[in-house]
């Protein structure tokens, strides 16, 4: 009986895991963030985003792992970022950057 109850519990972890995996591990990621004094935006929604200024639109995923979001164009263009959501910013920062503090995106 022991042995069920402990199949079931690994079972359920890995259902838990693979849900997770297959929603693009976004889920930390939520809502429309503007930048401050700008017309640019960000909206995240599932595992998918769009970028926006003015007429420019780029749209495709994203996934987060750690402190990394990575997004991945619908063109196959992909960009990293070390990200922090602290309350309603969210900090962005390209990965590889030394110097600078990164952006600071407002949830709208």
């Amino acid at each position: 009986m022991k042995n069920k109850h402990v199949f079931g519990i690994i079972v359920l972890v890995a259902v838990i895991g693979l849900a997770i995996v297959a929603c693009g591990g976004g889920g930390k990621l939520s809502g429309t963030f503007k930048l401050d004094g700008q017309e640019a935006v960000r909206t995240f929604t599932g595992n998918k985003f769009t970028f926006q200024v003015g007429e420019y639109k780029v749209e495709g995923t994203f996934t987060t792992s750690g402190d990394v979001l990575t997004l991945t164009a619908s063109d196959g263009d992909v960009t990293e970022f070390n990200f922090t959501l602290s309350g309603k910013t969210l900090n962005l920062k390209n990965v590889g950057y030394t110097q600078g503090t990164g952006q600071d995106w407002i949830k709208q």
